[in-house]
């Protein structure tokens, strides 16, 4: 099941005269250039609760901004996926915390979505999780750079602002439990929910990366709209497009079968493409004594890419789409 994890919620809302932050637990953050006081925190820490941010320059409107994960805040841990009702119930945590710290009234569901991360936990077994890892280092992601090795249990695609994340959900947990930042019996969950399951993550990390979203999806940029199960499943799979992870990944050995099979006498053309890519890297046609065109190149990669053929694994056997793999259902914490 696809759904939501860090979100944080926007309101336009003035610091009141008189409020004495300092005095109510909140921190000033200054200016490093001017000196001045710019924003105020308020972070509950060892919990789950949100963390605020409020800001008021000067002759400006304030804004205040409460940033939680939904998983967390329900269950404990994001091993355990947030449905429809959970999020709701989230969102009223939310409501209700942010009114107390802010002594203004403050509904989650009238605010602006100002960050967005959507998640899926797809159960591929443990011994598949490094395959899955080693086939999406080979993708083409358009507009974004192309996935790069962030750790030995994860790969990502990261731009300004924007990111996508393929990793080991159980090395994750492991290592939150060898640094103190999980225990007691969520780190039992984590652990046990966590073996084998492979983690996407999408995250749209500023306000400029949702309003782009919202308007691809033809949403509005409200919690009603962007914060539910099918919105997430419909970006989760779109991500999986990008990363060609929405089709089966053929093994070395059984690529030129398929390619026979899918392109009949061009599969030696489409088998020297690949070829090329394999020795020279992505976006080859830059090396002009090659002889292959941008355009050329570009066409080759798309009929690649529908085909199910651009990805391959060292393995005596195809791994399966990300599409097909069952992903980790809602299950309620102990």
């Amino acid at each position: 099941m696809s759904s939501i994890d860090t979100v944080s919620l926007r309101w336009q809302r003035n610091i009141p005269d008189t409020k004495n932050l300092r005095e109510e637990g909140w921190n000033p953050i200054y200016n490093s250039r001017f000196g001045n006081i710019e924003k105020w925190t308020n972070n509950a820490r060892g919990t789950n609760l949100p963390r605020f941010t409020w800001s008021q320059p000067s002759e400006r409107e304030g804004w205040l901004t409460a940033e939680f994960s939904a998983p967390y805040l329900i269950h404990g841990t994001n091993t355990v996926d947030a449905d429809n009702f959970d999020i709701g119930t989230a969102l009223d945590i939310v409501s209700e915390h942010t009114t107390l710290k802010t002594g203004i009234e403050c509904d989650s569901r009238t605010a602006l979505v100002g960050r967005i991360d959507y998640a899926a936990n797809f159960a591929v077994g443990q011994d598949d999780i490094p395959l899955y890892l080693e086939a999406a280092l080979e993708a083409k992601v358009s507009r974004l750079k192309p996935p790069r090795r962030e750790s030995e249990t994860a790969v990502c695609v990261e731009g300004s602002a924007r990111k996508i994340q393929l990793y080991d959900k159980h090395a994750d947990v492991l290592n939150k439990i060898e640094t103190g930042r999980l225990e007691g019996k969520f780190a039992d969950i984590a652990r046990e929910t966590s073996r084998g399951v492979l983690r996407l993550e999408s995250r749209f990390k500023t306000t400029q990366w949702v309003k782009r979203l919202a308007k691809s999806l033809d949403i509005e940029r409200t919690p009603e709209s962007m914060l539910n199960c099918e919105t997430a499943e419909k970006v989760i799979k779109m991500e999986l497009k990008k990363l060609s992870l929405d089709k089966p990944v053929e093994s070395e050995s059984a690529r030129l079968d398929a390619l026979i099979e899918t392109f009949g006498s061009k599969a030696a053309d489409f088998y020297g493409f690949l070829a090329l890519r394999d020795r020279f890297g992505d976006e080859f046609y830059r090396f002009e004594h090659l002889g292959i065109s941008k355009a050329t190149y570009h066409r080759k990669v798309k009929e690649l890419k529908e085909a199910g053929l651009w990805l391959s694994v060292v393995s005596d056997r195809p791994l399966a789409a990300l599409t097909e793999v069952s992903q980790v259902r809602h299950r309620k914490a102990a």
